[in-house]
C-alpha cells in the first residue's frame, strides 16, 4: 500500500486562505502577522496534522531575505501620498513585510537636481516601489537596479520594459470624461493640463483631444492650458479661460487634469458670475476628497490609488518570493477606473 503524501507548507497555505510567506511567518513565530491570519494557519495546522521539515526550516532562517520594501515618493498632495501608503501597507501587513518610505527632493522645486535616495544605499531592502513621477525618472530607476534593488514602478509611461509595474489607463479615462461633456450637449471644451513631468498628464490631454477629434470637434490652441495639478495653477487658468478677455467666447464645459484644479475652476466660475454647470460644466480627476466637499460635487474620474499601491506591493512581493517569473516578458498589472458623475456636469 502506498505511503501517504505528507502535508506541506503549501497545502496549510491552501487550507488557510493565505499565502505562504504567511505560513512561514506563522511558524517561526515571527511579529507582523495579524491575529486572525494567524489563527486561520495554526487552525489549518493542527486539521492536516503538519510538522515541518527541519531541513527547510533551517534554509530558511539562513536564506538571506529582511522582509523590508521601500517605497519612494516626490508628490506634495498628503491624500495622494496617504492613499498610497495604506494600499502598500495593507498587503505588506499580510504578507509580514515592513515599510520604509523616503520622498525625495522635488524636480519643481530643484530641476537640475540628481535624485539621490539613501534607499539605494540600504542592503537590507528586498525591493522598492517607485511612484509618479520619479517612476518616469529613467536615470533613477536604472541606477536602482544597478545597486541590485528589485523595483516594481506604479504608472510610468517611459520604458516600460526596464521593470515590473502596475498602471492605470489615463487616456482612456480622459476620453471617456471628455466623451460624457459631450453627451450632455457641450460642443465648447477646454481642458487644463497636469505637470509637465508626469507622464499621465500628457496621458490625460491625449484622451481629451481623441475624443474630441472622434466627434468632429477640436479646442483652439489657447483652450488648451498648462496647469501643474495645484490649486493655485487651476487658478490661473481658470481666469484665462473665463476672464474678461475670454468672455466674448467662452468654453461651455472645462475638463482639468485633476480635481485641484477642478475646485480652483469652479471657485473662479462664481468670481466671473459663471454659473455650473447651467453655463459650463465642469469635470476633473482622481476623485479626491475635496470633490466632494466643494459645491456642486464635482464629476471625476475615481482613480484607484489604494488598489495600484496594494497590487504594486503584491506583485514586488510575489517576485520576491518566486511565487511568479519576470523572465517571460515584464510582469505588468492594470487597475480599472470608474467614471463619477456628479452635479458639476449634469444637467439633469
Amino acid at each position: 500500500m502506498a505511503e501517504s503524501k505528507k502535508p506541506t507548507q503549501r497545502d496549510v497555505a491552501l487550507e488557510a486562505g493565505v499565502s505562504g510567506k504567511t505560513v512561514s511567518r506563522v511558524l517561526n513565530n515571527e511579529k507582523y502577522v495579524k491575529p486572525e491570519l494567524k489563527e486561520r494557519v495554526l487552525t489549518a495546522v493542527k486539521r492536516l496534522n503538519y510538522a515541518p521539515s527541519l531541513e527547510a526550516s533551517r534554509l530558511k532562517r539562513n536564506r538571506q531575505q529582511s522582509y523590508q520594501i521601500g517605497l519612494l515618493y516626490d508628490n506634495p498632495t498628503a491624500h495622494y501620498i496617504s492613499k498610497l501608503i495604506v494600499g502598500t501597507l495593507d498587503r505588506l501587513e499580510d504578507e509580514g513585510y515592513r515599510l520604509a518610505i523616503e520622498c525625495l527632493p522635488s524636480r519643481r522645486a530643484f530641476p537640475d537636481a540628481r535624485l539621490e535616495p539613501k534607499l539605494i544605499e540600504r542592503t537590507d531592502l528586498d525591493g522598492v516601489i517607485v511612484t509618479p513621477p520619479i517612476s518616469d525618472d529613467i536615470d533613477l530607476i536604472e541606477r536602482l537596479l544597478e545597486s541590485g534593488k528589485l523595483v516594481v514602478r506604479l504608472a510610468p509611461h517611459r520604458e516600460k520594459q526596464l521593470t515590473p509595474y502596475v498602471s492605470m489607463d489615463d487616456e482612456q479615462a480622459s476620453y471617456e470624461i471628455t466623451k460624457h461633456l459631450m453627451a450632455q450637449g457641450r460642443t465648447k471644451i477646454a481642458h487644463i493640463t497636469g505637470s509637465g513631468d508626469h507622464g499621465s498628464s500628457s496621458q490625460r490631454a491625449h484622451g481629451f483631444i481623441r475624443a474630441l477629434a472622434e466627434s468632429g470637434h477640436s479646442a483652439p490652441d489657447d483652450w488648451i492650458v498648462q496647469g501643474n495639478y495645484t490649486f493655485a495653477s487651476g487658478i490661473r487658468c481658470a481666469d484665462h479661460l473665463l476672464g474678461e478677455r475670454a468672455q466674448a467666447d467662452r468654453p461651455d464645459a472645462i475638463f482639468a487634469a485633476n480635481d485641484e484644479m477642478a475646485s480652483a475652476v469652479l471657485y473662479r466660475a462664481q468670481h466671473y458670475g459663471v454659473e455650473v454647470p447651467s453655463d459650463l460644466a465642469v469635470a476633473g480627476f482622481d476623485d479626491i476628497p475635496l470633490a466632494t466637499i466643494i459645491e456642486p460635487n464635482i464629476t471625476t474620474v475615481r482613480q484607484p490609488l489604494e488598489r495600484m499601491a496594494e497590487v504594486a506591493a503584491g506583485l514586488l512581493v510575489d517576485l520576491r518570493e518566486g511565487r511568479v517569473l519576470n523572465s517571460t516578458g515584464v510582469q505588468a498589472r492594470e487597475v480599472p477606473f470608474s467614471l463619477i458623475v456628479r452635479g458639476s456636469s449634469a444637467l439633469d
